[in-house]
């Protein structure tokens, strides 16, 4: 194998493949052993995560895409449950769109994912209904050694293979482009990027506000009610004051989850908007740093994020910290109401951690390219709730 030959990236929920009885990495040999017969080229297959797993699709990213580098996730209901899945192909989405490659995402829909569509609440789910998915759902039925599913390996594979030789060329072009004396497609257009980034701005400092606010409300509401249940729960034979107790809390806590759920979501939903962008900038910048100026509004709204992370971590630090979704997980089983909190709180904790992911990346770009500090979260798994 050349260093540029392609490389596929499987990205799929271990669970669901044990599942159906191995079949999503079977596909995933026969996809690859079909793009060699079709092309006489090697593509060379990342099924397992180890370690590395997400470092060299990175690295062939951060590498101008050295080859070409696709990224294939199998889409299942399980899929969009599990971190770190939604984690690399939010990731991917970003770079690869960044790059105006993103013709390198194929996802796979293996099953049924309900609202697969752009209306739905999830952000990624909205996302990935939008790319040109493959409908996959009638032929895992079918079985993959069906004359039906063969032919849908072949077509997927031939799909693969054009992909390729158009990134090729768009690359040579690129390359071409750039030793002429032209601009290459990283290094032009920051004005129209920065059209796109600053214009989301005023909304996603609104999204963070809200957090905050969000966050300010449910601390009045623990310091009201917090040392009575406190006092009742370390007590005994007082089960119906308690119970009375921690149902009006769960009632008053409810509208701050829901929330902060949205909060998250609508957050989330603006920085998988800004990804692309971000991206494509960052690289511009790094040649051209006396530019930075035109995203202003950026730098602010970035900055006062990562004030308001590192205000909440120092918080944290000295306070001790438990999750809302994990204290109210722990009283799930006392009520209806209980559990209804605690899932909204697990889901809104799931989309900061995916948010803030990213966000982390983006701090990181910038100290590197201009050299400002960076902050980062504690290790704290225990004390009062806190958001």
């Amino acid at each position: 194998m050349t260093e540029s030959a392609a490389a596929a990236f499987w990205s799929y929920s271990h669970e669901d493949d044990r599942l159906d009885e191995g079949n999503i990495t079977r596909l995933a040999r026969r996809l690859a052993n079909e793009y060699s017969l079709i092309t006489g080229s090697e593509l060379k297959l990342f099924v397992d995560r180890d370690i590395k797993w997400g470092e060299q699709w990175r690295e062939r990213i951060d590498t101008a895409l050295i080859g070409t580098t696709f990224f294939i996730p199998i889409l299942t209901p399980r899929y969009f449950i599990r971190s770190e899945c939604r984690k690399e192909v939010a990731a991917f989405h970003g770079k690869a769109e960044g790059a105006g490659l993103g013709e390198l995402l194929m996802p796979i829909l293996y099953t049924t994912v309900p609202e697969f569509s752009d209306e739905n609440a999830d952000e990624l789910v909205a996302l990935l209904s939008r790319h040109q998915y493959e409908d996959w759902r009638e032929h895992r039925v079918d079985g993959l050694d069906s004359p039906r599913a063969r032919r849908a390996v072949h077509e997927l594979a031939q799909r693969l293979a054009d992909v390729a030789t158009a990134v090729t060329t768009k690359q040579l072009d690129s390359e071409v482009a750039t030793a002429s004396g032209g601009e290459s497609l990283e290094e032009s257009g920051l004005y129209e990027l920065a059209d796109q980034i600053n214009g989301r701005m005023p909304t996603w400092v609104e999204a963070i506000e809200s957090q905050k606010i969000g966050a300010a409300q449910h601390d009045a509401l623990w310091e009201m009610l917090g040392p009575r249940l406190k006092k009742l729960e370390s007590g005994t034979g007082q089960g119906g004051a308690r119970f009375a107790l921690l149902q009006r809390l769960a009632q008053e806590d409810l509208p701050l989850a829901e929330r902060e759920l949205q909060a998250a979501l609508t957050h989330n939903r603006l920085i998988l908007e800004l990804q692309p962008y971000v991206e494509r900038a960052f690289t511009v910048l790094a040649a051209h740093p006396g530019d930075r100026d035109l995203l202003e509004p950026f730098w602010s709204a970035l900055q006062f994020s990562q004030n308001e992370l590192e205000e909440r971590w120092s918080s944290l630090e000295l306070d001790g910290y438990l999750p809302m979704a994990t204290w109210w997980k722990s009283r799930a089983h006392l009520s209806r109401l209980a559990r209804q909190v605690a899932d909204t709180y697990g889901a809104a904790l799931v989309r900061v951690d995916e948010g803030n992911e990213i966000l982390q990346d983006w701090f990181d770009r910038r100290d590197r390219l201009f050299g400002q500090p960076t902050g980062g979260p504690p290790d704290a798994s225990s004390g009062p709730p806190r958001r």
